[in-house]
């Protein structure tokens, strides 16, 4: 490919975004990053934030513009395997550069990704709750060595230098249980003023019935709407929104997507079934594929069912924390087409991309 050189403004913005982390707390994330990386929309459920490098004139974007390079928040199984090895081991294999740190990241890296190369920081965010994240720049293999790839390093190495992370919300604590009222040791009031006080209980009454009823027919519209929109609402991965999802899968179907994936359900997992199919395009060249599978009682016994799985681990096996999601198993797969990209699982992906591009002419989108 024809090498772009990468020049920076040397002027900074800041790169902020909202996760919840552990007993569902909320914090601000941030990082700055130099302006001539904009911020872009990703539609991979493993990218929380890209900003991008095109090759078009300074001083503009156009998105015709072929990508460059990415500065990226991920989570997908390449980096998270490494955090988990370093915390067995102190070490990472298969990183073509490799540092410890200390502090906020574990440590940093370089490693060979679906044909480019990734230099990344690897840490646990969100007061340590959501582990092995990376903290990524995503760029060419042809820039290594070069000027060009020095000044990637460095932004990314100043953007690592700037993150930070603010608790802006705290999970909701266990409720405080009531004293009971203190009986007055007054003599009850009698004549008018007990017939005022008794009406005045009654209208409080009435009040209190109106306001349940009020409340129960709203919480009646709450669950049809969360019923009504149950595939868009309460997905594991995080969706952008542009996403193709299938669903209403008849045995035969479901049995061709689990083949698809090499995922097979245990004989006791009577309650277990594929929800949904999903599409979604990363980027140029590469689409993601992800199946959700509900109704799983021992989330263990499946993934060690599962272990021999050559395509990778699913989503909650590579993150461990709960959730607090309906859908408890979730395997999602990137399809590689773009020319020159390298797919070590070229013919199950394709197997993947084939099926599901034939189930969308039957269910659509």
């Amino acid at each position: 490919m024809k090498l772009i050189d990468i020049i920076p403004d040397n002027k900074l913005y800041t790169i902020s975004w909202e996760e919840y982390g552990g007993n569902e707390d909320l914090y601000r994330l941030s990082f700055d990053t130099d302006t001539s990386f904009r911020e872009m929309r990703s539609n991979a459920a493993e990218v929380v934030v890209r900003c991008s490098y095109f090759s078009g004139s300074k001083g503009g974007f156009d998105e015709d513009d072929p990508c460059i390079a990415d500065i990226a928040v991920i989570y997908d199984d390449q980096v998270y395997t490494a955090g988990e090895e370093y915390k067995e081991k102190g070490t990472v294999s298969d990183m073509l550069e490799f540092a410890p740190l200390s502090g906020k990241f574990l440590f940093k890296a370089k490693m060979n990704y679906f044909g480019d190369l990734l230099y990344f920081y690897c840490l646990d965010m969100c007061g340590g709750s959501l582990e092995n994240r990376g903290l990524c720049m995503l760029y060419p293999k042809e820039y290594m060595g070069t000027e060009s790839e020095k000044r990637l390093i460095k932004l990314l190495d100043d953007a690592a230098a700037s993150y930070s992370e603010k608790l802006i919300e705290a999970g909701s604590p266990a409720e405080i249980p009531q004293k009971p009222p203190i009986k007055s040791a007054e003599k009850p009031e009698t004549g008018i003023k007990e017939g005022i006080i008794k009406t005045a209980g009654v209208i409080k009454l009435m009040r209190v019935i109106v306001l349940l009823a009020v409340l129960i027919i709203l919480g009646c519209f709450v669950i049809y709407d969360k019923i009504k929109d149950d595939d868009s609402v309460h997905h594991l991965v995080q969706l952008r929104g542009d996403e193709e999802i299938l669903t209403g899968f008849i045995p035969e179907e479901e049995s061709r997507i689990l083949s698809a994936f090499d995922v097979r359900i245990p004989q006791n997992e009577e309650n277990a079934h594929v929800v949904t199919f999903i599409s979604g395009s990363r980027s140029e060249g590469i689409t993601s594929y992800i199946i959700e599978i509900d109704g799983v009682k021992d989330k263990e016994a499946f993934y060690a069912a599962n272990s021999g799985r050559t395509m990778g681990k699913s989503v909650n096996e590579a993150d461990t924390r709960e959730s607090g999601r309906d859908y408890l198993v979730t395997y999602h797969e990137r399809v590689i087409t773009a020319e020159g990209k390298k797919d070590k699982n070229a013919d199950a992906h394709k197997k993947i991309a084939e099926l599901y591009n034939e189930m969308k002419e039957k269910h659509g989108s």
